[in-house]
């Protein structure tokens, strides 16, 4: 795991294991909203716990999603993935 600057907490690139990489601005739109930004690493931790064994898979709401999508875009943008 990679320190998180500042705080010494760890955290897992997104797709650690998987590689999977979020290409379309709804689905960075939910990496964003699945980081230590907006949840505690614990909370993570049990959700990727849940996930892996095909207990959840998590779906924002809309109101949520309308808030991280200018910053998905931007994300997009920044790294070079077109807009689809």
């Amino acid at each position: 795991m990679k320190p998180v600057a500042a705080t010494g907490r760890t955290r897992r690139p997104t797709g650690e294991k998987c590689k999977a990489t979020p290409k379309s601005e709804d689905e960075i739109a939910v990496s964003l909203l699945l980081s230590d930004r907006h949840m505690s690493v614990a909370d993570l931790e049990n959700l990727s716990k849940a996930m892996m064994g095909g207990e959840v898979h998590p779906v924002p709401d809309e109101q949520s999603m309308e808030v991280l999508r200018p910053a998905a875009r931007e994300a997009q943008r920044m790294l070079g993935i077109p807009p689809k």
